[in-house]
C-alpha cells in the first residue's frame, strides 16, 4: 500500500554568500577561526501557524535555534568563499518598519589582511551585517540567496557590525524531493507533527 502526501515547508530558507574580494584580504579558515566564527539573526519571526492561511485554527510553531557556530552544519568554509544558511519563517513587515525591523544576519568572520609588507595582521573579531530580504517579506517553502563581498575586515565592536553593501539577491520555490522511505540502506525520515 502506497500512501502519497504532500507536505509544504513553513519556513524559508536563507543562504548568504560572503565572497573575498580583490584588496588583500584573506579568509581565516584554519579551526581556531572556525570555533571564533558565528552567526546570530536579528528581527527574526520566531513563529508562524502550521497551516499557509494563518487561521487562528492553525496551530502555532516556533523555533528558538537561532544561534549557530562555525561548527555546525549551517556553514561550508573555504579560502575563498563562506557559506552560511539559516531559516526563518515566513513574514510580511509594513513598508514604514522594514528598515528598522527587516531580518539581519550578523556575522563574525575571522579575516586575515595582507599588508603592503606582504606580512598579514589577524583580525578575530571582524562583525558584519547583512540584510537578509530587499523585498519587505519571506514567503515560506522559498530559498532566499544573497550574495556579498568582503573587501575588508569588518568592525570590532558585534554591537556596531560592518554593514555589507552591494548585496545581491535572488528567490525561487524550493526543489521538491521525492523520498522512498526505508527503500534502501541509507533511508531518509520525515518527522511529521501529530496535529
Amino acid at each position: 500500500v502506497s500512501l502519497y502526501v504532500v507536505l509544504k515547508r513553513a519556513a524559508a530558507k536563507v543562504v548568504v554568500n560572503l565572497r573575498k574580494g580583490n584588496s588583500g584580504i584573506l579568509f581565516d579558515n584554519c579551526d581556531i577561526a572556525k570555533e571564533e566564527m558565528g552567526y546570530s539573526l536579528r528581527n527574526m519571526p520566531y513563529s508562524t501557524s502550521m497551516l499557509e492561511d494563518g487561521e487562528p485554527h492553525a496551530v502555532s510553531i516556533r523555533r528558538t535555534d537561532f544561534i549557530a557556530d562555525a561548527s555546525g552544519m549551517f556553514f561550508h568554509w573555504t579560502d575563498t568563499l563562506v557559506t552560511i544558511a539559516c531559516y526563518v519563517y515566513a513574514y510580511a513587515w509594513e513598508s514604514t518598519e522594514f528598515f528598522d525591523k527587516g531580518t539581519r544576519m550578523m556575522v563574525n568572520l575571522p579575516v586575515k589582511m595582507v599588508n603592503e609588507d606582504n606580512t598579514t595582521s589577524d583580525y578575530h573579531d571582524s562583525y558584519y551585517q547583512v540584510l537578509l530580504t530587499k523585498n519587505n517579506k519571506f514567503e515560506r517553502n522559498t530559498y532566499y540567496e544573497v550574495n556579498a563581498t568582503i573587501d575588508a575586515p569588518g568592525a570590532i565592536d558585534h554591537t556596531n557590525p560592518e554593514v555589507l553593501e552591494n548585496l545581491t539577491y535572488s528567490a525561487r520555490e524550493w526543489t521538491d524531493v521525492n523520498l522512498q522511505v526505508g527503500a534502501d540502506s541509507k533511508p531518509k525520515y520525515l518527522r511529521v507533527n501529530k496535529d
